[in-house]
């Protein structure tokens, strides 16, 4: 099985309370910015007769590191009706069918909203009814409001029933009843899939089906490489390089403590690229969300983002951010854990995906000058960007030199900072961190902390506060 997220909350629940709009200040007026509303994430059907291999074909490309997340339709369905046996589900009528199909549907439409990349549903366009054997079509209304786009897997009636016949699961082991279901779903995609992106992968090898599975979901650059921006920009490995360089250089003791803190929406409850967009009229928010759109929390997104930003000049980028700077306001109990930490045996560090520029004004603001900040926004003032997976690559590289490793966020961007460190503490986000539980599924040690104080326990993670951080990380040094 391939990794799940699934939410155990309804989704009027959901929408309510776990879905809080981030709010934008121009000229004085606060106002929702649609594209922050709502996550347009892709949601993907991946269609194949039963014994094709979808999911052996996922593991794969999940194993490689593809960034998705993957569910199959039957796992949403047994989440609705609160069981985890579907064997008498083709004894229901087709009014209950179709009703529980569309409660799976709105759950899998809430889930992909807590997901920058990719949501893939391993389902089926046509089944054999178990009761009756006759193949159905299973696609209406409801699935038509789903999926963005459809791909197939889609080979030869003898391969499947090979791999049907190594099966122990119940399935029509004869070739005509494969060829027959084969035939039933190229029908079903002729009729009804008439308005949406539609992909076949017909490779048998698994190697060959990987990459093109891969080459659909990872789309290509959409702002190409030009002369204009620095190397770093343009090439990842270069951007890696610079990020450890910069790690290199940091004057760490063998063995101390390293502490990893995110920054926007971990120390305050804003977003630093949110404040100051609100502030610089000629910089285009769509422009910045749309490489997120696209492409997920990806290095490619990240780097849509800088290049958005560096339409202003370096020198009105640094006047917006002081600007911007003195909108944000850290929490209380973020300050204290700074000048916990600061003052303590650790090394603590900012890994931010937003300004390193305001970032820098704001923990100097709180005399914090000596933490070090990770992070670039605009490519004539940095030399490097931090995006999800630079946080991981981040984490990786003090853990491989024996620092114990202690990571602090709040969202997805997190998760593989989070996954690489000895202790990962879940601060509290305007979402209740529901884009971040599915990534600490198998963390050994997760603690939450609430920075206010005042908001209520999300999972069943032990509690932990700013005062018990820092006393972590004296227990540690003093091991």
């Amino acid at each position: 099985m391939v990794s799940i997220a699934i939410l155990a909350i309804p989704i009027e629940t959901y929408v309510q309370h776990y879905y809080a709009p981030i709010m934008f200040r121009r000229n004085g007026n606060t106002y929702t910015h649609p594209h922050l509303l709502i996550n347009v994430a892709r949601r993907i059907l991946f269609s194949g007769i039963q014994g094709a291999g979808k999911t052996t074909l996922l593991n794969e490309v999940k194993r490689q590191g593809v960034d998705c997340t993957a569910i199959s339709g039957s796992d949403a369905l047994r989440h609705v009706i609160g069981t985890s046996d579907l064997s008498d589900f083709d004894k229901f009528s087709e009014e209950e069918r179709t009703t529980f199909r569309g409660q799976a549907v709105d759950y899998l439409i809430e889930l992909s909203r807590t997901r920058a990349h990719p949501l893939i549903i391993d389902g089926h366009l046509i089944l054999r009814n178990r009761e009756t054997g006759e193949i159905e079509v299973n696609w209406n209304e409801h699935d038509q409001r789903l999926y963005t786009e459809i791909i197939v897997l889609n080979i030869d009636a003898e391969t499947i029933l090979e791999r049907r016949l190594g099966d122990t699961r119940e399935r029509a082991l004869n070739l005509e009843s494969v060829i027959e279901e084969l035939d039933a779903e190229m029908n079903a995609i002729e009729r009804y899939i008439v308005d949406k992106p539609l992909a076949f992968i017909e490779q048998t090898d698994l190697s060959l089906a990987t990459s093109e599975l891969r080459s659909i979901l990872e789309p290509k650059r959409r702002i190409e490489s030009n002369t204009e921006v620095p190397d770093w920009l343009n090439n990842p490995d270069n951007n890696r390089a610079n990020i450890l360089e910069f790690a290199t250089d940091l004057n760490i003791s063998d063995g101390q403590p390293v502490i990893l803190i995110d920054a926007d929406r971990t120390l305050t409850p804003l977003d630093s690229a949110a404040e100051l967009y609100s502030l610089v009229e000629p910089l285009s928010w769509d422009s910045f969300c749309a490489g997120f759109r696209h492409f997920g929390y990806s290095f490619e997104a990240f780097r849509e983002a800088v290049i958005a930003t560096s339409a202003i000049s370096a020198d009105s980028y640094r006047k917006y951010c002081a600007e911007a700077a003195n909108l944000i306001p850290l929490h209380p109990d973020a300050i204290n854990l700074l000048k916990g930490l600061r003052s303590g045996p650790g090394y603590p560090m900012i890994v931010t995906c937003g300004s390193s520029t305001i970032w820098r004004q704001l923990l100097d603001h709180h005399d914090c000058h000596e933490i070090p900040i990770f992070g670039g926004s605009h490519f004539a003032v940095d030399h490097f960007l931090i995006g999800k997976d630079e946080k991981g690559i981040l984490a990786h590289f003090f853990k491989e030199r024996d620092h114990p490793v202690i990571s602090i966020g709040d969202s997805e961007v997190d998760e593989l900072m989070m996954q690489q460190s000895d202790l990962a503490v879940m601060a509290h986000n305007h979402k209740h961190n529901r884009d971040l539980l599915p990534g600490l599924i198998g963390i050994r040690d997760v603690r939450q902390w609430s920075q206010t104080g005042e908001s209520e326990t999300i999972s069943d993670f032990d509690p932990i506060t700013f005062e018990q951080i820092i006393q972590t990380v004296e227990a540690i040094s003093n091991d």
